[in-house]
């Protein structure tokens, strides 16, 4: 099994995608203790999405996807090796360390210098994504409403709906939804009258 790139591991996932970034705590004396890290994800069949907003990447992958999942592996080994070698260079420029025999830096030995580091600016994720808090917490949102729906669908196939409509429309060519509405106007224009009326016009009146 070869192992996801960096831009595919859980820790640099948005917690939205269903990644599972690292605690960040600078007390180390706090008494809760970090949880373990996540256990690194490996390439599986199926769809995956990948996008990235350095060029350098993109670059990158397309030349990669003209290997296997062993070849890419190598091409990834060396390129660590390649930066641990300029690393190690660069510590030996700023140490300022002379180039003698003694030393593996001697004479005009420039290492070739890694190309620039973009995992950060990359993702990877499969498709469909691991079920994240997020679409967990917009199934939530429209849970009433999908209830509502299967309760009104059953409805119609219980045919309560068609009975009420009935019962709807039957009321509708009597006259009780006009006693209805002139109740309802009456109560409303007499609690309107009373919220106009004073104190001082109770006084007056008496």
């Amino acid at each position: 099994m070869y192992p996801l790139p960096s831009e595919g591991q859980p820790a640099n996932v948005p917690r939205w995608l269903g990644g599972k970034p690292p605690i960040e705590d600078e007390d180390e004396d706090a008494p809760w203790q970090k949880p373990p890290p996540e256990p690194t994800k490996h390439w599986d069949e199926g769809w995956y999405l990948w996008t990235s907003s350095s060029r350098f990447a993109i670059h990158e992958k397309l030349d990669s996807m003209r290997r296997d999942l062993h070849g890419q592996q190598q091409m990834k080994q060396l390129m660590e090796s390649r930066r641990e070698v300029w690393q190690e260079y660069q510590d030996h420029l700023q140490k300022g360390e002379r180039s003698t025999d003694a030393n593996k830096w001697w004479g005009p030995i420039v290492p070739l210098r890694p190309p620039p580091e973009f995992r950060s600016q990359s993702l990877l994720v499969p498709l469909p994504l691991d079920s994240p808090p997020f679409w967990d917490r917009v199934s939530k949102v429209f849970a009433p409403t999908s209830k509502a729906l299967n309760i009104f669908q059953e409805s119609i196939h219980s045919g309560e709906a068609r009975e009420f409509a009935e019962r709807v429309w039957e009321k509708a060519w009597t006259n009780e939804p006009f006693v209805l509405a002139n109740k309802t106007f009456s109560m409303w224009y007499k609690m309107l009258k009373d919220s106009d009326t004073t104190p001082d016009d109770d006084k007056k009146s008496t």
